[in-house]
């Protein structure tokens, strides 16, 4: 999988800022990771620094990726678009539309009022809560306490 998404992702739209979790003690890469807490009823905890070994020494499908702000923000304009910025094709049209299609309806509640979050085959998508087809935002809420949406 890792190799699959440097191969078809990372590097065909020029991700360069984003790596798995198992590049990021590499000394070119562990000044751009940050250190991780654990929040507990006010106490903080340091549990993984970049100094420390990976936790998780290949990439899972539920997370382990990095990336810096302006890499990821391209990554949704690259989905909101269908298309690299020169016009190059990176995925199907089917597979954009899978991933922007709800597959289950979880109805999460969202700070959006009258929303709900569905998944999709890729991304958390937003709709109002009675129109399904509706989907006004697309994006991804991380483990860490990452946010981040898209509304095309």
């Amino acid at each position: 999988m890792e190799q699959f998404i440097r191969d078809r992702v990372v590097t065909p739209w020029k991700l360069g800022d984003i790596f798995p979790e198992s590049e990021a003690v590499s000394p070119t890469r562990r000044d751009r990771v940050p250190t991780r807490y654990l929040g507990i009823g006010g106490h903080w905890t340091r549990y993984w620094s970049s100094t420390d070994a990976p936790i998780y020494p290949f990439l899972k499908g539920s997370g382990g990726l990095f990336s810096t702000a302006g890499d990821y923000a391209r990554f949704l304009q690259l989905w909101m678009d269908r298309e690299a910025g020169d016009g190059s094709k990176v995925l199907s049209e089917a597979a954009f539309a899978r991933g922007l299609t709800p597959a289950s309806l979880e109805i999460m509640s969202t700070g959006f009022p009258g929303a709900v979050v569905d998944y999709g085959q890729m991304w958390m998508l937003y709709r109002p809560r009675n129109a399904p087809e509706e989907i006004f935002a697309f994006g991804h809420g991380g483990s860490d306490g990452t946010h981040a949406y898209a509304s095309p």
